[in-house]
């Protein structure tokens, strides 16, 4: 996939997909319109991801591999499990397709439906403003990096129904959520820290703000000096390959951290603005936490994958004006902004140079 067809891509079904929303979210809602975008924008994304040209350095990184996983996973529940070599849940998906067809593109079908279904509903279930576009096109990039990281972003996409069920106060659903992705992908033990913090602000009625800076700080500290032990381990490990300095990952902790302090600041208007807000800001705090390894081991950007929508969802709100002043607001915008170009020419460069940083890499395309 070359950078301008994936560009293209992005656009495109960026474009589809607001235009979905817009009329979703009119009052009186256009429906005919908005399913006429939805499917457009759905048979768009499956050409791309399902139908793609498959072969070994074709197709994502490890398209072809999971493929042979696949072929080779026909027999017993035991022997399909043991086969493949990755988490049980997704590898139980895997054998059950398996027991009905031999077409991996079945597979492909599956999972990139739901990919695309939970992206969707993710955004309708957050408020739309004419800066959503911004998170569209995050989730969109996610959605298509699909195709070199696809257990990942299936359990980012489950994790997408774990914000909804914290606000709901659903504790329960939200911890067999987490489960649930957890089993398709390990690094959504991540979550289990998010939904931590919810438990503790939830009954913790001394829990304010300041706390969760403070206790986010602390925890950065200890991060850093976590570094020291993990050093140890993964060199012991395969892993160790993902032991460089990730000095490429410093425009994402700039972003991260802006989003963050900005957010705190602005609290109130975006909990009026969005009550779910409320639990991404409190959730946005595990990415400062996670950036201090992702900067030193380049594998750690799988974890930071499912905060990075909790911050492209807050900063459409962030963007929206209110009563502070006008110059206040602009200077907020401006900073944003910067931090937005920093980000996105940090992105194209790991196209060309195909390093690993913390949205992937797209070396195997």
């Amino acid at each position: 996939m070359t950078l301008a067809y994936f560009v293209t891509i992005t656009m495109l079904l960026t474009y589809l997909i607001n235009s979905a929303l817009v009329c979703y979210s009119k009052k009186p809602q256009n429906k005919e319109a908005y399913r006429f975008y939805i499917v457009l924008a759905y048979l768009v994304y499956m050409f791309v991801t399902v139908f793609r040209p498959m072969g070994p350095g074709l197709g994502g990184t490890d398209t072809w591999g999971y493929r042979n996983y696949f072929l080779s996973s026909r027999g017993s529940l035991m022997h399909g499990l043991t086969v493949q070599t990755y988490e049980k849940g997704y590898a139980f998906f895997v054998w059950f397709v398996r027991l009905f067809t031999t077409e991996y593109r079945v597979v492909l079908f599956l999972v990139h439906s739901f990919i695309f279904v939970s992206t969707v509903s993710f955004l309708k279930k957050i408020r739309f403003n004419k800066y959503s576009f911004i998170t569209i096109m995050a989730l969109v990039f996610l959605a298509l990096d699909s195709i070199n990281i696809v257990r990942i972003i299936v359990a980012v996409c489950i994790s997408y129904y774990l914000y909804d069920a914290l606000y709901q106060g659903r504790i329960y659903k939200a911890l067999g959520i987490i489960l649930l992705a957890s089993s398709v992908h390990i690094s959504a033990v991540i979550l289990f820290v998010v939904y931590f913090i919810y438990i503790v602000k939830r009954y913790e009625k001394d829990f304010s703000l300041d706390k969760l800076m403070i206790l986010t700080f602390v925890f950065m500290i200890g991060t850093f000096i976590a570094i020291h032990v993990m050093d140890s381990i993964i060199n012991q490990t395969k892993y160790v390959f993902y032991d460089q300095d990730e000095g490429i990952a410093f425009p994402s902790y700039i972003m991260f951290l802006g989003v963050f302090l900005v957010s705190i600041m602005q609290y109130k208007k975006l909990v009026k603005f969005d009550k779910i807000n409320e639990v991404l800001i409190y959730a946005l705090s595990v990415g400062l936490v996670i950036l201090p390894l992702q900067y030193r081991y380049a594998i750690m950007y799988r974890m930071l994958l499912y905060i990075h929508p909790i911050m492209f969802t807050l900063i459409p709100a962030i963007f929206v004006e209110d009563e502070p002043s006008f110059d206040e607001h602009k200077l907020t915008k401006i900073a944003i902004n910067c931090m937005l170009v920093m980000f996105i020419v940090y992105r194209i460069y790991s196209f060309f140079t195909g390093e690993l940083v913390d949205l992937g890499s797209f070396g195997g395309f």
